[in-house]
């Protein structure tokens, strides 16, 4: 009896440090759907056409997020490696070894634009007025992406080390930096460049780099990075860690352009739903990141330390806090997803087909919150393949299970919703296996 006592005592203590953790990095999830909300708020006073060219601008806006990663996902892993094995003299020659990974990321995407973005704006379908804004919106956010790389890296320093507090005081200065230069870059008040469109992906570009900056000032004076050059062999380690999570994110980004096209040819209804939908699910979606984000920092600080049993309570822990999360938003989203897509629209065609989308999605957000959790696991283990080989291939077969379902089984629409929820439910469900099947993490990952 005192055993199971004493095993439930550390359980709760378990969960009550997983959640300290990952509050702080769902509150920046939140605080990044504000900011976009706030750029589509300023945009929207352009016009019409910018406010759509900005909605299909958003998928190039992943694929930026998730290159930015490349280096920052390395770091995480690393520094939280390196912070268990009481190794914190090796902070700072991680992180100028993400930076660089970051600039190479940056300087291959800056070289490559000029036929990247052309290739995206064709791939989308977006009609000839809206071509212009789109691709000016585009090369703005390459141009300004060094920003967010460096807040990028910054806070995978900061989660990595446990301070997920401190990480949401940066971004949170970031954002906000964003959403007070967005008129005027956009607008050209008090004498700025009238930019336009562009003048959204300049403003953010700008805060995230001054953000990063003062983050990386604050580690500098505290002591937790030590000025260091960049070692090859250590990028090496950083871009291993972070290139299937970046080609995972990447391609699911390039899937939802093919998707949406094929949505939207069963109305536009459909493709409104969808991006209403999206922003529905990022609140049980955030709240699994954020603790995936604090699964990875304490799984690398648990095989830092050689304790991988630890490693594996803090999965089994988090597995139980998400289940009940995800249980409680699905059983919300199915009860009442008629009256939540009616906050957003009064189209009833809109309001309709949004509670189908969400219904079906909401079935299956155990596994959605799964499939994070084992991600930040592997992370947290300096082991991101089976992310990319089951969390990319599954995304990817997305589009030939949808054209199935929709065309070949005469389900229309409903048969992407279908092809949607059920690769979602397959990656959650792989990727337990895949942990659960692993000879253990090891004590010296990676």
């Amino acid at each position: 009896m005192h055993t199971a006592d004493a095993r439930a005592g550390r359980d709760l203590a378990v969960v009550a440090d997983l959640w300290r953790l990952a509050w702080p990095m769902v509150a920046v999830g939140w605080l990044r759907t504000g900011m976009l909300l706030a750029d589509a708020w300023w945009v929207g006073r352009l016009g019409a056409r910018e406010l759509e060219a900005l909605a299909g601008a958003s998928f190039a806006a992943w694929i930026l997020d998730h290159v930015g990663e490349l280096g920052a996902a390395g770091v995480h892993a690393r520094v939280a490696h390196a912070d268990g094995a009481g190794e914190r003299a090796r902070f700072g020659e991680i992180a100028a070894s993400g930076a660089l990974v970051g600039a190479v990321a940056w300087a291959l995407l800056a070289v490559t634009s000029g036929a990247l973005v052309p290739a995206y704006v064709a791939a989308l379908g977006v009609p000839g007025a809206l071509a212009a804004p789109t691709a000016s919106f585009l090369h703005a956010s390459v141009a300004a992406a060094p920003g967010l790389f460096l807040l990028a890296l910054v806070g995978g320093v900061l989660r990595g080390v446990g301070r997920t507090q401190a990480a949401l005081v940066v971004t949170g200065a970031g954002l906000a930096g964003n959403v007070a230069l967005d008129p005027v870059l956009i607008f050209g008040w008090g004498g700025a460049p009238a930019l336009g469109l562009a003048g959204a992906a300049w403003a953010t570009g700008i805060a995230a780099g001054l953000a990063g900056l003062a983050g990386l000032g604050w580690l500098v004076a505290d002591g937790t990075l030590r000025p260091a050059w960049p070692r090859r062999s250590v990028a090496v380690m950083v871009a291993r860690v972070g290139a299937p999570l970046a080609v995972a994110g990447v391609g699911f980004a390039l899937v939802y352009v093919v998707l949406g096209r094929l949505i939207a040819g069963f109305g536009a209804e459909h493709l409104a739903a969808i991006g209403i939908g999206h922003r529905l699910e990022g609140v049980p979606y955030l709240a699994a990141a954020g603790l995936a984000v604090a699964v990875a920092t304490r799984v690398g600080q648990h095989l830092g330390a050689q304790d991988p049993e630890r490693a594996r309570a803090v999965v089994r822990a988090a597995v139980r806090l998400s289940d009940g999360l995800m249980v409680v938003s699905a059983a919300v989203a199915l009860w009442a997803a008629e009256p939540i897509y009616a906050l957003f629209t009064d189209d009833p065609a809109i309001v309709a087909a949004g509670a189908v989308y969400l219904r079906w999605q909401a079935m299956v957000w155990v596994a959605m919150g799964r499939e994070l959790l084992f991600e930040g696991a592997f992370t947290g283990a300096s082991h991101t393949l089976p992310a990319l080989a089951w969390g990319g291939g599954l995304t990817l077969a997305r589009i030939p299970l949808a054209g199935a379902l929709a065309w070949g089984a005469g389900l229309g629409v409903q048969g992407v919703w279908v092809a949607v929820a059920a690769s979602t439910a397959g990656k959650g469900i792989a990727l337990g296996l895949a942990w659960s099947r692993a000879s253990g993490p090891r004590s010296t990952p990676g």
